[in-house]
């Protein structure tokens, strides 16, 4: 007999013996439900959101806080806003005379002329909206309206 003969004669009985065994009824499963076949029911995942750092982190990103961010348990109330943005934010940093004669004001970082509307970003991301009602390269002071107040600002060379 030839040698792959008989490594088909066996293949045969392995697969007999197979299919026997799959069309057996299989045991349930002991105290628990099963499908129409007899295939015990797979129990759900259940996920659940760590609260803090010992309860658990994310495998992929062990380093991130994300996860505790997200959890329900964990969330903070915002932090409460800030005032009103103020004219007292605004730092005039110098006065100088554009090449074609007009006066500017630098406030924040941000060049105003007179007679200007603008609205400047203070150091606590806040906007204030002004009006330049005028520029006294002399004094080095600029008359601002804001917020229906009339404001003198000095020139400050320290920041």
């Amino acid at each position: 007999m030839k040698p792959y003969a008989r490594v088909h004669e066996i293949a045969l009985v392995l697969v007999a013996v197979a299919g026997s065994m799959s069309l057996s009824a299989a045991p349930a499963a002991p105290g628990g439900s099963s499908d129409k076949l007899g295939r015990p029911e797979l129990p759900k995942s259940v996920f659940i959101l760590p609260a803090s750092p010992q309860e658990g982190r994310d495998p992929f990103f062990p380093n991130s806080d994300r996860v505790y961010a997200e959890n329900p348990k964990n969330i903070k109330p915002p932090a409460p806003k800030d005032t009103a943005p103020s004219v007292a934010d605004l730092v005039v940093k110098g006065i100088y005379t554009a090449e074609d004669g007009h006066v500017l004001a630098l406030i924040n970082n941000h060049p105003v002329g007179v007679g200007e509307d603008a609205t400047i970003t203070t150091k606590g991301n806040q906007r204030v909206n002004i009006h330049c009602r005028a520029i006294n390269q002399a004094m080095g002071t600029v008359t601002l309206d804001s917020n229906g107040a009339t404001v003198v600002l000095p020139v400050t060379r320290d920041q």
